[in-house]
């Protein structure tokens, strides 16, 4: 998988990389490539490279602010689920159903947090399926959360690259490493954005200083 970003005129080989860091001592420059992820036209100034193959920055990526931004009871997830485990048209299954297959997904992904499928009306026909909510049961731990979550939007939603902006101010570097452990189980890579280098000899760290040499 190889992501290139033209502000920064930069290519990366994310295969086999869980984390990367991304320092950007310049202010300037630091705003303008944050600025490439939120905008709408972020197709415009990211390229990714899947088996060689070129696919939309947009349709993979995930942009995220902090630990508990990934949503993980909306009905866009709910229907992946229901796609991805579900092969059968006209015949309903019930939550009680629905739910194994589900427990039986995340088993295989190594997520052994609960996570299932409620449903707000009595029905779970295929074409009443967008009334149901994903229940995730979250104990506070952030960090549990924060790697069910890559692992949940890598696996069902397809994404492959996420973005996060100043990882350390939520996580040590400790639980970095082993962020960085986690998403590459699912092939998967994230990319933080920060100002200050945090020395990790677990993550791949790429140094851009004032005066946008590269370090």
């Amino acid at each position: 998988m190889i992501y290139k970003n033209s502000i920064l005129e930069k290519t990366i080989d994310l295969n086999e990389v869980g984390v990367i860091n991304i320092v950007i001592e310049n202010d300037t420059l630091l705003q303008k490539v944050i600025s490439s992820f939120v905008n709408e036209d972020t197709d415009e100034f990211n390229e990714l490279f899947i088996n060689n193959d070129e696919v939309l920055f947009s349709k993979f990526s995930e942009v995220m602010f902090y630990p508990l931004s990934l949503d993980m009871s909306g009905k866009v997830l709910i229907n992946k689920f229901y796609d991805s485990l579900i092969k059968i048209d006209k015949f309903q299954k019930d939550v009680d159903d629905i739910n194994v297959k589900i427990a039986e997904l995340l088993k295989k992904i190594n997520i052994n947090s609960d996570i299932k499928v409620d449903f707000d009306i009595d029905y779970s026909l295929k074409d009443y399926f967008g009334f149901g909510k994903l229940h995730y049961k979250y104990d506070g731990d952030y960090l549990q959360y924060f790697v069910d979550s890559l692992k949940v939007y890598s696996t069902i939603l397809g994404k492959k690259v996420f973005v996060f902006f100043n990882l350390y101010f939520y996580f040590n570097s400790e639980q970095i490493s082993f962020i960085n452990k986690e998403v590459s189980l699912v092939n998967a890579s994230l990319i933080n954005i920060c100002k200050v280098s945090h020395s990790n000899k677990n993550i791949e760290e790429i140094i851009i200083d004032k005066d946008l040499c590269e370090i």
